[in-house]
């Protein structure tokens, strides 16, 4: 008998567990074919089911026809096809997470506004940021497996000497309703108007969006270099919560200083790359979970500050 992965949900109650393969072009209906003994095949709608269509390996109990529920399989995330940008619309807020993925917009950029240079948002709402530096490495699918499952959304702040060999990537965390900023091509101190730019055109030839977000290297900032960021549309972000995660300390530490810390507007640095990332990857469910129950939601850095996404046909 084939073991479900653990972080695969066996969706509907039965006498045995079957492989079955996502055959569906069209995120509004998934459906689901049995590769393995049985003859039945289950149908339903995908933004219920939290699935995405592509070629992905899910567990289906052998039985008849079922309402499917529980989160996106890990594998649905590994390979399905990032979602088609859209028509021509206004600029919005973007739309919440998976249940919606079947509807979501991929934006081009944002609407900014008000100071280059912040570490937090507003204080008035329980509304925080996760977000993460360093990547795009082999820790970002998890870090995302883990945001889609929990609904929370995480901003990557990514280096562009990361990206070659990594574009689908950055183009599964914009269809998740994620946010990509530019956090240099190589991550030295006080970076050149050229490591943001490279950086900068990487992500957009990679996804079509511009990031409108910069993350100084090593937190560190002048005059200079906030200026350099803002000539290229980009507004500087820094945090006001930092577990130290890069030093492993362990993770029990990285979730108690984030959740010790956590206050509302906080944008919380985490990385995902630039090293062994693992205690941050195991700590971030719990961090998730804990402050949700403390009434906080999860926005991007462009959300919690309250600017706004801009889709394709309307720029200005």
């Amino acid at each position: 008998m084939h073991r479900p992965d653990p972080m695969t949900r066996v969706l509907a109650p039965g006498p045995r567990t079957v492989r079955a393969r996502i055959l569906a072009p069209s995120l509004r209906v998934v459906r689901a074919c049995i590769l393995a003994p049985g003859p039945r095949a289950a149908r339903a709608p995908a933004r219920s089911a939290g699935l995405i269509a592509g070629a992905a390996t899910v567990l289906l109990a052998a039985g008849p026809a079922t309402a499917l529920g529980g989160e996106a399989p890990a594998g649905a995330l590994d390979r399905a096809p990032p979602p088609a940008r859209s028509a021509p619309g206004s600029v919005r807020p973007a739309i919440p997470l998976a249940q919606e993925a079947a509807r979501r917009e991929i934006p081009t950029g944002c609407r900014r506004g008000g100071p280059p240079f912040r570490t937090n948002g507003p204080r008035n709402k329980k509304v925080v940021a996760l977000t993460f530096d360093d990547g795009p490495s082999d820790y970002t699918d998890d870090v995302i497996r883990i945001l889609v499952r929990e609904k929370a959304k995480g901003t990557f702040f990514v280096l562009g000497n990361q990206i070659p060999g990594r574009e689908r990537l950055l183009q599964r965390m914009l269809g998740w309703g994620f946010e990509i900023g530019d956090h240099s091509y190589s991550h030295p101190q006080f970076p050149s108007s050229g490591q943001l730019s490279i950086t900068r055109n990487r992500i957009r030839k990679a996804t079509g969006f511009t990031p409108c977000l910069f993350r100084p290297p090593y937190g560190a900032v002048n005059r200079d270099l906030i200026g350099r960021a803002r000539t290229l549309g980009m507004m500087t972000i820094n945090w006001d919560v930092d577990p130290r995660d890069w030093s492993t300390p362990g993770s029990g530490a990285i979730y108690s200083r984030i959740v010790g810390a956590a206050q509302p507007g906080s944008i919380i640095l985490m990385h995902d790359g630039g090293g062994p990332r693992g205690q941050t990857v195991a700590a971030l469910p719990d961090v998730i979970r804990t402050l949700r129950v403390r009434g906080y939601r999860f926005e991007t850095v462009t959300e919690l500050l309250r600017h706004r996404f801009v889709y394709e046909g309307n720029q200005r």
